[in-house]
């Protein structure tokens, strides 16, 4: 859970040039400020949740990029949770920092949140993994060392490194991930898509590689087409689970997005995606595999209950396996917004 005092020393932190190979966490601080306009929200005026994280993951490039003095890509992202609507109109800060470096890789947190009048608004607190390249895609060490200069620094560098370590099987299992291009389990046939998108050069960052925050976002989009269909009424992002990028993808590749019910709750339904990419070469790649929930919401932007469905009995396994993330999920989700309550009074007096 996220050290509150920490966190209010990093909305301090103006971010400095980085000179040399040695930096302190608070000066790879980065913030990027927007309005969000009609055309980033959804119908009900809320802003997208695609383009949420599309803004958090350019916000953590900027981060990491600075330090590495070079392109990087993302490895992975950790769980991610929507704790309050941003409305058209409010401005969107994300402040993103690099607590630690390894030999070619980094970790980035990011605080999102919004100002609406002279209220501020915590919208997600996550951590991302990102790896630093050469232009043709190969690991390249970092040439800048964090050294924490505060305790509250040392916090931070301490916990990046306990992510890490329990991240690391995920990004091992890479390998073998990269060549599994079965669909996921779907609990009903007629509740299951197929979503393709073409990586456009305007898709693309560093490496000629498409960018992570686009993927997410078209990952968003198919998971509110298919949760929309089954709530019989509009779906918001209310989280997204930790998820591991396996493979590149290259302007001209086709992106082949599948995406399934896998749990049905009172207000939320989880969808499954997973994301194959299709080579120039006709050569297929698994790219991601991303655990969705999404919220049902009314006109008025309040929830509403999804239709009630049992899981079919030769499908309960997918059922159990969802219900075990679901689990998980609250019990981060009730921690993580007790501790950000105490954050949204100190951003309320900046």
């Amino acid at each position: 859970m996220p050290d509150i005092e920490a966190l209010k020393n990093i909305l301090y932190c103006k971010g400095t040039r980085v000179i040399g190979d040695r930096v302190e966490i608070c000066d790879t601080v980065v913030e990027t400020v927007r309005i969000v306009l009609p055309r980033h929200a959804n119908p009900l005026g809320r802003m997208h949740g695609g383009r949420v994280l599309e803004w958090i993951v350019e916000a953590a490039m900027l981060a990491g990029v600075r330090v590495a003095r070079g392109p990087i890509v993302i490895a992975s992202m950790d769980h991610m949770f929507f704790l309050n609507p941003v409305l058209v109109g409010d401005v969107f800060y994300v402040r993103a920092w690099v607590s630690f470096i390894g030999r070619t890789s980094m970790e980035i947190g990011v605080l999102a949140y919004s100002r609406r009048s002279e209220r501020a608004y915590v919208t997600t607190y996550a951590h991302l993994a990102a790896v630093s390249v050469d232009s043709s895609l190969r690991p390249r060490p970092v040439p800048v060392r964090v050294e924490p200069a505060s305790p509250w620094e040392e916090k931070l560098a301490e916990e990046a490194q306990s992510r890490r370590m329990q991240r690391k099987p995920l990004i091992e299992r890479r390998r073998m991930a990269v060549n599994d291009l079965s669909p996921p389990p779907s609990l009903w046939d007629e509740y299951q898509l197929v979503n393709y998108r073409i990586v456009m050069p305007e898709d693309t960052v560093y490496a000629d590689t498409l960018h992570a925050g686009r993927l997410l976002y078209w990952l968003d989009e198919t998971a509110g087409i298919l949760g929309s269909a089954y709530a019989g009424g509009p779906v918001v992002t209310a989280a997204v689970d930790a998820t591991a990028f396996y493979s590149p993808m290259r302007p001209g590749d086709i992106v082949e997005i599948h995406a399934a019910i896998t749990y049905v709750g009172r207000r939320t339904l989880e969808i499954t995606l997973k994301t194959i990419s299709i080579g120039l070469d006709g050569a297929k790649k698994h790219t991601t595999t991303a655990h969705f929930t999404m919220a049902h919401i009314g006109l008025d932007g309040s929830t509403r209950e999804v239709p009630k469905r049992s899981p079919p009995p030769d499908k309960l396994d997918v059922w159990r396996e969802a219900e075990r993330r679901r689990e998980q999920r609250l019990k981060v989700l009730t921690e993580l917004r007790q501790s950000l309550r105490l954050l949204e009074d100190e951003l309320s007096k900046i």
